[in-house]
């Protein structure tokens, strides 16, 4: 009997896999356009330019990491780390190094 179960359950799991991929693609919230409107919609976009010399960083390799947006890229990599093993941590049971982390994470 649990055999029959398990194969009746697999069963219905690939019928809904089926039926799901057969279903027809959408786009959530996607932009139908035309090529006039999108160039007209790309020709509003403003870029604002900033000598090199005033980008953040010090030496010139740290002024085009922040200009190709890797630092915040890297800086929100590490936020959500240390919050995932702040969580991690007060799962286990560990508050006191929780704690530690969050004071790290916050200073």
């Amino acid at each position: 009997m649990p055999v029959s179960s398990n194969f009746r359950a697999i069963s219905i799991g690939l019928i809904c896999l089926f039926l799901n991929a057969c279903q027809p693609q959408t786009k959530p919230n996607a932009i139908d356009l035309s090529f006039d409107e999108l160039s007209s919609e790309l020709e509003k976009i403003e870029v604002e330019i900033v000598p090199f010399d005033e980008l953040a960083g010090e030496t010139r390799a740290e002024k085009l990491l922040y200009q190709a947006g890797l630092v915040n890229q890297m800086e929100t990599a590490l936020l959500v780390m240390f919050d995932t093993q702040i969580k991690t941590m007060r799962m286990a049971g560990n508050d006191e190094i929780a704690d530690e982390l969050k004071k790290i994470n916050h200073s």
